[in-house]
């Protein structure tokens, strides 16, 4: 499933590429890849807690869910990314034991060929970034309030 922002050009236009990195999360979304047939790959412990990585320099940490879980796949239909809290994403209902001491939002990630990343979305209670090249080039796809 991939989540694409879409309205007029100019605004496309106008929303900032950042650069950044995936860091050590990358290898460890890389290793569940391996394990994609395991039963915790597919329930709602398809997660992993204090994963870190960089956009535009700064250092996030958060929990990571695997959006095509038979657990948490149907959590995003019909879920378009918006700024809100870990609490409030469409994620916390379902997973098996929350962390009561995230503050960093939450992520959510897909699968590519091979094991590859492709899509990982960032949410926070202010803004919300993506990237389709394992966090090489990261998108701001912030909703613009209307």
């Amino acid at each position: 499933m991939i989540f694409t922002w879409s309205g007029g050009t100019e605004d496309a236009a106008a929303r900032p590429t950042y650069d950044g990195n995936l860091d050590k999360t990358l290898g460890t979304l890389q290793t569940g890849y391996k394990n994609i047939n395991d039963l915790n790959m597919n329930n709602n412990k398809a997660f992993f807690s204090n994963q870190t990585f960089y956009i535009n320099g700064e250092r996030y940490t958060t929990r990571v869910y695997y959006a095509d879980s038979a657990a948490f796949k149907d959590a995003l239909k019909g879920y378009e990314p918006k700024p809100v809290s870990y609490k409030d994403s469409p994620f916390f209902p379902l997973e098996a034991w929350h962390n009561d001491n995230q503050t960093q939002g939450f992520a959510y990630y897909t699968y590519g060929e091979g094991g590859t990343i492709n899509m990982f979305t960032y949410v926070n209670e202010n803004k919300v970034y993506q990237t389709t090249d394992e966090g090489n080039t990261w998108q701001d796809i912030t909703p613009n309030e209307k």
